[in-house]
């Protein structure tokens, strides 16, 4: 093992390059060594995923795949597929992550319910269904809330009947849940929350646990592209994931995660740069001290921008916002074009119109103090507006991205 690198397995990553038609050929016999695999394997951006792709799309004997997509929450969105794994099915990742979680978070007589977004080329609400099927927990495939339109009073009512203890979403979607129940006069006793796509942060945890007092938290990490890497219980570090070793392996490059997987055989990963800030490493350990790897997050590497011709970082933006309010705000950063085509950055907020009022121009104020934002305002080529909550637009898979670009937005 490296020094920052997941437990290296031979068989297993020899396995997820037979996956790959190129590497197969290459390297029909695997690698043995991790040092052979770093010097033999490239690094896999996100363009080469799409080439990838492409080429399977274009393969006449393309069978038993599932077509999907990431969300765009980090970037554009990317068309994906699986494929049916050829082993037995107690042998599949799909079986090892049912059993990872079965006993550390769920239990046979949970009452779960899914808060996923079902369709819109997403995998994961079916994905948790089916999961939950496995562990046999009892499942309440409820979806999105916002949803039901006139028929949520109904949805609600069955919420309120079939009574889950368990929640499964992202923390926008648990958020909801717990504002609509409350608002139609609905107590659940809810333990246990279930949550991915985005980080929970306390202030959050805090407002579940003045309705829900007795929940706990667990997390599981991962991406669209890779699935579940692993999980994280109510004992462990903040931002500390249990890696799921015998079907990742892990590698920090430069501060970033590195992905080899062999859980898709229909679109291995192989050394997959996900752009996400990491530590991992034979001394990284989590306070729980369960064994095997962990990975700790350390957020997304630094998104920029390009504001009336500036390079503008996304996270010295939300640094200044945050010593301005004194506390992290979760944000989000819009651009745009006016009529005279000049660049529009729309910073929104999640305070409500009364906490925005006093604070607003102090934090357009921190904003104007960068000078490569200044200057694009000084210059009259860029403007700058501070909105509040009801500005912020979330996915449709309930996800708020950090960064929206509209002046040439397009799905790839």
């Amino acid at each position: 093992m490296s020094d920052r690198t997941t437990r290296f397995d031979s068989s297993a990553v020899s396995e997820a390059l037979s996956y790959d038609a190129h590497y197969a050929r290459l390297l029909p016999a695997g690698v043995a060594s991790y040092a052979a695999f770093r010097a033999q394997v490239a690094i896999e951006t996100a363009d080469d995923l799409k080439r990838r792709v492409l080429e399977r799309l274009d393969h006449d004997g393309l069978a038993g795949a599932t077509f999907y997509t990431t969300s765009g929450t980090s970037g554009e969105a990317k068309l994906l597929l699986s494929a049916t794994s050829r082993k037995r099915p107690d042998a599949t990742y799909g079986r090892a992550l049912a059993n990872a979680l079965a006993g550390r978070v769920f239990a046979p007589t949970d009452r779960v319910a899914n808060l996923f977004t079902a369709g819109g080329f997403s995998t994961l609400y079916d994905g948790v269904n089916r999961l939950l099927e496995a562990i046999g927990a009892n499942v309440l495939p409820i979806g999105r809330l916002d949803a039901y339109g006139a028929d949520l009073p109904a949805m609600l009512n069955l919420i309120g009947r079939t009574r889950p203890n368990v929640l499964v979403g992202t923390p926008t979607s648990v958020l909801q849940c717990l504002r609509l129940l409350d608002a139609h006069g609905i107590d659940l006793d809810v333990t246990k929350i279930l949550y991915t796509g985005e980080a929970f942060p306390a202030r959050k945890r805090e407002i579940v646990r003045r309705c829900w007092r007795n929940a706990e938290f667990f997390g599981l990490y991962g991406t669209t592209e890779t699935g579940f890497l692993g999980y994280h219980t109510p004992h462990c570090d903040d931002g500390h994931y249990h890696v799921l070793d015998d079907w990742f392996f892990l590698e920090e490059e430069d501060g970033q995660l590195l992905v080899t997987s062999r859980a898709n055989p229909g679109l291995a990963m192989l050394r997959y740069r996900i752009g996400d800030r990491v530590r991992i490493g034979p001394s990284v350990r989590c306070a729980c001290g369960e064994a095997g790897s962990v990975v700790v997050l350390q957020g997304r590497a630094d998104q920029r921008f390009k504001f009336a011709g500036n390079l503008v970082s996304v996270a010295l933006l939300a640094d200044r916002l945050a010593a301005c309010a004194g506390r992290p705000l979760d944000c989000q950063f819009r651009l745009g074009a006016d009529a005279q085509g000049r660049d529009c950055l729309k910073v929104a907020v999640d305070l409500a119109d009364d906490e925005l009022a006093p604070l607003a121009p102090r934090l357009a104020g921190a904003l104007l103090e960068i000078e490569d934002v200044r200057e694009c305002i000084d210059k009259g080529e860029g403007r700058l507006d501070v909105l509040g909550r009801d500005a912020l637009r979330f996915s449709a898979r309930q996800k708020l991205p950090r960064l929206i670009d509209e002046r040439h937005a397009h799905v790839r």
